[in-house]
């Protein structure tokens, strides 16, 4: 397959663009960003991406600069003839048309299926899978721009197309890797060892699994019929010593409580009958207590009140000693508000006075503004003026050199510096002969050749010395001198034209009215922010007199005058003169500024008289409020005396004097005393028991009566429990399940084992099969090493240097890197240049292999591919290159540094 025709519009920066390629190499160069690589994306979508796509992945071929969707037409040979193929990228709506020059024409999803079919490809791309499979497409063919340094061998074996490229290599080899059978065993090895493990063990469900989980359950149920039998054990036991303790409850435990019961209630009787009498007494001395303390309080009531009368009194004379002084105060604070209140007046009087002072003064600052702003306005209109005029003379001067452009200067030094090099060309290929002394007569070429005389010639010299000696010398390394000469007069006329468009003598005149273009240029620019920063100090003035409509020289006049009859009188005060000057600004400013101070300090003298006003305002309100209070005290205080004195005489009606309550109090203790003595004795003459303790023990002998009655109706439970799962378990017959379970285990133990040996040698059979695999992978790796490694022969310059990877069939190639000797290099420590050169080295060498499914060539496009390559080896990278198209490989080079690839290009195109 060969690329023909591309043409490209609206894509990108490109509106229209036409490319020819040749049969071995095309060279496209052009400076950054002038469309190399949208060339190579255009060209790989239209080839992998079906045009009715989606997304970014096609938008991405849109233009910003060009109206209408992106089209693409490729013309390339493929199986024998002519394609033309056509796609329209505008989304869902995109077309493709695609016909040969002896087939009818195919279009929409018909031609998208013939074109993956001639490029031997699953199917062209669609939006859904854009992002994953584009990428991949012809990745081992196509090195696009800034991965010429990345391995390829590591992203994966669809990015280098490791089936098609094993196909290939078993069709050159003598016999295939291993045979069909012997993969098919491999295949189902792997089959039944992976039906059977994963990555952790044993896989789930699988026949392994299946008697490795029945082996479990004969290991289960025999330890279930184990702990059956020991149950049924220890259910007997167990039964046995429940029906023990029942019998001991009832005959023993039960009537020794019963009597004791009996025994305690007998005892409680005869302790309550006691203690009832005593209660009485108690109540009897509890109800003088209560009487006791009723006296009590009231005594203490009317000491209470006694005492508060007393603070009542003194609390009187407090206040009204207390409102007396705040009336002076309220006086003298009084008399001191009405002084700052007239001081506060005479001060805003003058402060009044000085505020209008002060207008005048800014309505004469302002007109003395005006003034300077006309003064300015006018000197800003002058120099506008005259930087105009100058400006219009480099103007004029700039037109007459506006045409030279600093690349038509580049381009002149560059022929100088082409025609130097075609000089020293011809002199480095030439030869000299030197005569030092003869005694025969010489002759070059025909002419007489004498002692002392230098010849020079390129190709070839005849040299006759007499009759019987004669000598030719042929120079090996001539060179075509009419090809010189023919670029030499090109050049010279190119050069001679530039000169002559200028009217000048030599490139330094040239470079010198180009010199003057940039000092004209500069000096124009400076000229235009001069008058643009005057035209921003005019717009400066005209925003500071925004209440004006127009700001002109008449308008300001106008505007002065209008002011100065306003002010007249005013300024005759301020001025002798009567005339006002801009120097007089700062002078205004500084009275202003006095203006202000004093302003500022009869203001902060009004403020601190309102503040102390305010202040004794506060305190005259505080003092008022507090002589109120004072009052209502005095007022609540004189209600408090009358009303405790009323309290005190309805105590004294109701309980009597202070003297006959202390004699009742006196004969209540009395009283309290007779009947504890009584009680006491009482006491002591009864030999009662504690009834408390007797109700305690009672209590204590019910609850373990009951305690004792409730074991009693557990263990009755306990023993119908293990009753009934004794008759369970022996209804099972567990020894005879014990004999059966042991029978299950040996037989599932044995099934287990033997399917667990027949897998291990399965692996093992595999591993075998595998390492015979591995013997073979030379006859994949060793083609294309060998390949790999003929292609750097110019790069390495070193027969022990060769390349190495390894092969495994379901890996593809892997751990890529340089040999030399006994030494290994891998990939990833290699220079960011030699990975280049050997990414190249792969490439081509794979596109040898991969070329007879495609008519024995396809196309391999290097896209800036050895940015890093350093210039010593650059020659040795032409001759791989070269060496690629010689074998049938068709090379599309794109690179911004043309120089080293245009002396091995069959067609150079240039992008502007």
């Amino acid at each position: 397959m060969k690329l023909i025709k591309c043409k490209i519009e609206n894509t990108r920066r490109h509106k229209l663009v036409n490319i020819d390629f040749d049969p071995k190499i095309t060279l496209i160069h052009g400076p950054n960003e002038s469309g190399k690589s949208t060339i190579v994306e255009a060209m790989h979508r239209v080839l992998f991406l079906k045009s009715n796509s989606t997304g970014l992945i096609s938008e991405k071929l849109r233009s910003k600069f060009h109206i209408g969707n992106p089209l693409v037409e490729i013309e390339f040979d493929a199986q024998g003839q002519i394609w033309n193929l056509s796609k329209r990228f505008s989304g869902q709506s995109g077309t493709t048309r695609i016909y040969g020059n002896t087939t009818k024409e195919y279009n929409g999803a018909a031609a998208e299926d013939l074109l993956a079919e001639l490029l031997k490809v699953n199917e062209i791309v669609g939006s859904r899978k854009a992002n994953n499979l584009l990428p991949k497409r012809w990745s081992h063919l196509w090195i696009f721009q800034g991965l010429s340094s990345r391995n390829i061998l590591e992203l994966g074996t669809e990015y280098y197309n490791l089936e098609g490229l094993v196909n290939v290599l078993e069709k050159k080899s003598e016999k295939l890797v291993q045979s069909a059978a012997d993969q098919k065993i491999i295949r189902n090895l792997e089959i039944l060892i992976d039906d059977n493990y994963t990555s952790r063990g044993i896989k789930r469900n699988s026949e392994l699994w299946t008697y490795q989980q029945k082996f479990l359950k004969s290991e289960q149920f025999l330890t279930e019929t184990k702990e059956a039998i020991k149950s049924l054990e220890e259910s007997n036991s167990e039964l046995d010593s429940i029906e023990k303790q029942i019998l001991d409850i009832k005959s023993q435990i039960q009537p020794l409580l019963t009597n004791k019961l009996d025994e305690l209630q007998s005892k409680k009787f005869e302790s309550a009958k006691n203690n009832e009498q005593i209660k009485t007494l108690t109540n009897k001395i509890e109800l003088c207590i209560k009487g006791l303390k009723e006296k009590r309080k009231f005594h203490s009531r009317l000491n209470s009140l006694k005492e508060q009368k007393k603070a009542k009194s003194k609390e009187l004379e407090e206040n009204e000693r207390s409102l007396n002084h705040l009336e002076l105060d309220l006086a003298d604070i009084n008399k001191k508000i009405k002084l700052n209140s007239n001081n506060k007046d005479n001060n805003q009087t003058k402060l009044d006075e000085l505020e209008n002072k002060g207008i005048k003064l800014k309505e004469i600052l302002e007109l003395l503004k005006l003034i300077y702003d006309k003064d300015k306005l006018n000197k800003l209109e002058s120099q506008e003026k005259a930087l105009t005029s100058k400006c219009q003379g480099l103007v004029q001067e700039e037109k007459y050199v506006k045409d030279l452009k600093e690349e038509e200067v580049e381009l002149l030094y560059d022929i100088k510096r082409e025609l130097k090099s075609l000089e020293g060309k011809i002199k480095s290929s030439s030869i000299q002969i030197y005569l030092e002394r003869s005694r025969n007569k010489v002759s070059i070429n025909g002419s007489i050749f004498k002692e002392g005389e230098i010849y020079d010639f390129i190709e070839r010299a005849e040299i006759l010395i007499d009759d019987d000696t004669k000598l030719f010398v042929h120079n090996k390394n001539c060179i075509d001198l009419n090809e010189i000469n023919n670029l030499k007069h090109n050049l010279t006329t190119k050069y001679n034209r530039i000169l002559h468009k200028y009217n000048v003598s030599d490139i330094f005149q040239l470079q010198e009215i180009y010199k003057r273009k940039l000092v004209v240029s500069t000096e124009l620019k400076m000229l235009k922010e001069k008058i643009s920063m005057i035209k921003e100090s005019k717009l400066e003035i005209e925003t500071n007199n925004t209440d004006l409509k127009n700001t002109t020289l008449d308008i300001l006049n106008k505007e002065i005058k209008l002011k100065e009859e306003t002010l007249s009188n005013f300024i005759q005060e301020f001025s002798n003169e009567g005339k006002l000057y801009p120097e007089q600004i700062p002078k205004i400013e500084l009275c202003l500024e006095s203006y202000r101070e004093i302003f500022k300090t009869l203001r902060n003298k009004i403020e601190t008289l309102q503040l102390e006003n305010s202040k004794f305002e506060n305190l005259r309100e505080n003092m008022q409020r507090r002589i109120s209070e004072l009052i209502s005290e005095v007022k609540v205080n004189s209600s408090e005396q009358k009303y405790i004195h009323e309290e005190k005489e309805n105590l004294i009606h109701n309980f009597g004097s202070e003297e006959s309550v202390s004699t009742q109090i006196n004969e209540i203790k009395a009283k309290i005393v007779a009947l504890s003595k009584q009680k006491k004795s009482l006491q002591s003459a009864m030999n009662v028991y504690d009834s408390n303790l007797i109700s305690t023990e009672i209590n204590k002998i019910k609850l373990e009566i009951e305690r004792t009655n409730n074991k009693l109706q557990e263990l009755s439970i306990s023993q119908g429990i293990l009753k009934e799962r004794s008759f369970t378990i022996s209804e099972r017959d567990p020894y005879s399940e014990l004999e059966q379970a042991i029978q299950n285990l040996e037989q599932s133990k044995t099934e287990y084992n033997n399917m667990t040996n027949l897998l291990k040698a399965r692996i093992e059979l595999l591993k075998l099969f595998k390492e015979a695999q591995l013997d073979y992978s030379n006859k994949y790796s060793k083609p294309i090493s060998q390949a790999i490694t003929n292609y750097l022969k110019p790069i390495v310059n070193n027969n022990d240097q060769n390349c190495y990877f390894d092969f495994d069939q379901s890996n593809g190639f892997t751990n890529l890197g340089l040999k030399q000797n006994s030494s290994l290099i891998n990939f990833n420590d290699l220079s960011i240049g030699m990975k280049e050169q050997l990414n190249a080295a792969i490439l081509l060498s794979m596109a040898d292999v991969h070329k007879q499914d495609y008519d024995n060539s396809l196309p391999i496009i290097f896209d800036d591919a050895f940015t890093n390559t350093d210039p010593g080896r650059i020659n040795s990278v032409l001759q791989m290159i070269l060496k690629a198209a010689d074998s049938g490989l068709q090379l599309i080079i794109l690179s911004c540094n043309p120089d080293p690839y245009q002396a091995i290009a069959n067609k150079i195109i240039k992008l502007e």
